[in-house]
Order: structure tokens, then sequence, then C-alpha cells
């Protein structure tokens, strides 16, 4: 099961990867996706939006979730960890 690592915000990611602007694609092929520039105005990274986030239309409502692979997906659900317990 791949579970979640962490969740980031919208401008935590895109400081995280040296993004200067982030804008909404819909209607895509593969739904919608997020897109990311950098300072020479070029993608350089592009995040699916979770298949429950699809009505979701201004960037900021997104969430970021990294899991254990290190894969992330956009999301404009919250979710809080309310309880761990370790085994290991």
């Amino acid at each position: 099961m791949n579970t979640i690592k962490k969740q980031l915000t919208i401008a935590e990611y895109a400081q995280s990867i040296g993004a200067k602007a982030c804008s909404l694609i819909t209607n895509g092929p593969k739904n919608n996706w997020l897109s990311f520039v950098g300072a020479d105005d070029l993608q350089i990274a592009t995040l699916p939006t979770g298949s429950k986030s699809q009505n979701a239309n201004t960037v900021m409502q997104f969430n970021v979730l990294v899991f254990e692979d290190d894969s992330k997906v956009a999301t404009a659900n919250s979710y809080i960890t309310t309880d761990t317990v370790s085994f290991a």
C-alpha cells in the first residue's frame, strides 16, 4: 500500500521545486493537472489532480500529497492524521 508520507501546501511545493508560477490545466485527455514553470518560463514539473478534485477551479485550493514511493498528486482535499500506531 502506498501511504502518504507528507502533505504540502501548493506554495510549499512550488518553492521546493523553484517554480515561479503554476497553472491549472483543465479538460486534458487524462483529466486536470497542474503545470509549474521556472524563472525561464519553461515547464519544470506537472502534477496530476486527484479524481475527486476535478471540480476544483483555483490553484490555491490544492495541496500536494507526497507518498512513500515519492510519487505526488495534487488534491483539493485536506488530510489530517488523527492517530498513528507503530508496530516495529
